[in-house]
């Protein structure tokens, strides 16, 4: 696959890349998006710096906007429909910064409850209907615990790192 529109992903993704002059898809690209675009589940293995992250975001936000525009939003509170799980609230931080450069064009919500925010701004993230939550596996335990979180609709689940 030599383009992002080669991957059939939705033109608000498309006009997103083009926006951030993101013009080719990197090795890991190629390789693993149109596995994830199928519905396959994948395990991928890069290089820092290689676009592992922009990996996973782009075939999850079309996923999950598609389902939106099929009339299936997210109205449940505390309930999202994908899980990206990684074991840093740095790593956290770097991954929001990705998402957040997309979900302006499609419209879905991303709610970190990282291990290096107060529990009480993690509890406000996870309030209210959203799309994706980014956790960290210890607070992510510290939500399920106090049932402040619905697993339920989860219908992927990415491991970063």
């Amino acid at each position: 696959m030599n383009s992002f529109s080669d991957f059939g992903l939705l033109p608000s993704l498309l006009h997103t890349l083009k926006e951030k002059r993101i013009n080719r898809p990197t090795e890991i690209q190629s390789q693993a998006i149109p596995l994830m675009m199928s519905g396959q589940s994948v395990v991928g293995v890069a290089e820092t710096g290689s676009g592992k992250t922009l990996t996973y975001v782009l075939p999850l936000l079309h996923a999950l906007r598609s389902l939106e525009d099929d009339g299936k939003a997210v109205t449940l509170e505390s309930s999202p429909r994908a899980v990206v799980m990684i074991p840093t609230s740095e790593l956290g931080d770097q991954v929001s910064k990705v998402f957040k450069a997309f979900t302006h064009t499609t419209r879905l919500r991303i709610r970190p409850a990282l291990g290096g925010m107060t529990f009480e701004q993690a509890r406000r993230n996870v309030a209210g209907p959203f799309e994706v939550l980014l956790a960290t596996p210890g607070r992510l335990v510290q939500l399920m615990e106090r049932d402040l979180i619905n697993l339920s609709d989860v219908r992927m689940l990415i491991f970063d790192e």
